[in-house]
């Protein structure tokens, strides 16, 4: 495995095994009566952007989760935003083959060119569809083979930043609050009870009553999901 591979399986968690921690595992799951074993040694931590299926072994604290780019977006002139969009894939590209920053990843250079494989791309793919809030398909790099290209059509899928939003922020950070309940935990009951009632409201209640959700601000709608939470911010 190359230098990039490994810091690839380390941003996932993934540590690597000396030869004598690797037969030691596969002497304990040889004494084991069971078929599914996974013998791998994982330094999985709460700031670290951990793979859904090991999110269970790691106690993670919560915490607001970055700003969406489609957030960043709002306000700005469609030169900037194109600006934006392409560092933030020079950026991501940047990370994906381990470097510190942007500059080496240059504006019309093909991704090939930057030793970009399968698996760089998917990894590519994923960390903008998390940015974009956008489903992008798995071939994303290989049609757009420039960072110029992808942050064009990211652009074009993007169209302009939406009002909604400061809803769609004040979501996120609900969501990003849930997690921090316990499966025991009573309050569990009444923040259910309370979210099915926010959605039977908003699908009961005329566009036009109370507060317009597209035209308010961040903290608009936050102080209208502590009104109906409880939750501080």
């Amino acid at each position: 495995m190359s230098a990039i591979d490994r810091a690839r399986l380390a941003r996932a968690g993934a540590v690597g095994l000396s030869a004598d921690e690797g037969l030691a595992l596969l002497d304990a799951a040889v004494r084991l009566d069971s078929a599914l074993l996974v013998p791998a040694r994982f330094a999985l931590s709460a700031g670290q952007d951990v793979p859904l299926l090991m999110r269970g072994l790691v106690k993670r604290h919560v915490r607001r989760g970055p700003e969406r780019l489609t957030h960043r977006l709002a306000g700005l002139s469609e030169v900037e935003q194109q600006g934006m969009v392409l560092d933030a894939v020079r950026s991501h590209a940047a990370a994906v083959l381990g470097h510190t920053g942007m500059e080496s990843v240059r504006p019309q250079q093909a991704f090939s060119d930057l030793g970009f494989d399968s698996l760089m791309a998917t990894e590519l793919r994923n960390r903008l569809g998390v940015a974009t809030g956008l489903r992008l398909r798995p071939t994303l790099i290989f049609d757009q083979p420039t960072p110029t290209d992808l942050a064009a059509h990211l652009c074009t899928l993007l169209g302009p930043p939406s009002t909604a939003a400061p809803l769609i922020e004040a979501l996120d950070r609900l969501e990003s609050l849930l997690p921090a309940l316990k499966p025991d935990d009573a309050t569990r009951a009444e923040v259910s009870g309370r979210l099915q009632g926010l959605l039977s409201n908003l699908r009961e209640r005329p566009a036009t009553e109370g507060l317009d959700l597209a035209d308010a601000s961040a903290q608009e709608v936050l102080d209208l999901i502590d009104s109906k939470f409880g939750l501080s911010h």
